[in-house]
């Protein structure tokens, strides 16, 4: 049976109030893999990272290394603590983690960096995401604002490096002020972000085709007319259907 648990934390004080709630679901698939799959929903708050990290690490086997597609993050926040935000995206990366923006859903703010870390990342519709600036803090007496702003900027730049994602992405929240959103459309998310993480994709392609016994560009031909036609069970929640869809039409068995 499902393994499940919710936990509650206080909601972060730069967003709109409201308790953020998570969600962790462990159970073995048909083919006898571990699934894990963290829905995430509210605020991003201090501390979350460690009582999300440590909770996921609790439900796995000490031998993994990491849990690869068995890991889906269903998110939608408004933002709140960016860096508490990159703390979890580092984790999720580090676990290849696929992340969703559900129907109805947003990721707004410092959730951008968290659905940035999936090595796989959907969205259903445009407007879904949006960046600003990050917060650099509340002003206090011999605050040193330009000290402050480099040391975000430069922590934002390493983390879009580190996750493959352009620099173009980090100049365009950083152009936007705080106070402020840009949605991103469709063609903004597919140029800025993309779906896959290219470094992910390359090993992914070359694997499945090696499997086959064809070249990458080969299978690259399948897997554009697999996604073409798989891709509507995407925002219906419906990833292994869209999965098994891709593995029938690409020729990968399990």
């Amino acid at each position: 049976s499902a393994l499940a648990f919710v936990v509650l934390v206080a909601g972060y004080a730069s967003t709109p109030a409201g308790a953020a709630e998570f969600s962790i679901e462990k159970h073995q698939t048909s083919s006898g893999h571990v699934k894990v799959t963290l829905n995430m929903n509210g605020t991003i708050e201090s501390g979350d990272a460690y009582k999300i990290i440590k909770s996921i690490q609790k439900l796995i086997p000490r031998d993994f290394k990491r849990l690869g597609p068995g890991f889906e993050v269903w998110i939608s926040s408004e933002g709140g603590n960016f860096k508490e935000a990159i703390s979890l995206g580092e984790y999720f990366r580090s676990q290849e983690a696929i992340v969703f923006i559900p129907g109805g859903g947003k990721c707004y703010s410092s959730c951008v960096f968290i659905f940035i870390s999936g090595v796989v990342r959907f969205v259903g519709t445009a407007n879904q995401l949006g960046v600003h600036r990050p917060y650099i803090g509340q002003a206090r007496e011999g605050m040193d604002f330009e000290k402050n702003y480099r040391k975000t900027h430069d922590t934002v730049m390493n983390y879009l490096k580190k996750m493959h994602i352009p620099s173009s992405l980090g100049e365009l929240m950083f152009s936007i002020p705080p106070g402020e959103l840009k949605l991103l459309s469709t063609d903004e998310h597919k140029r800025l972000i993309g779906i896959t993480d290219p470094v992910f994709d390359e090993a992914r392609v070359a694997a499945s085709a090696k499997r086959l016994g064809i070249s990458s560009a080969e299978y690259r031909k399948r897997d554009a007319l697999a996604d073409k036609l798989c891709s509507n069970l995407i925002t219906e929640k419906q990833f292994e259907a869209y999965i098994g869809c891709m593995r029938g039409v690409t020729g990968i068995k399990r």
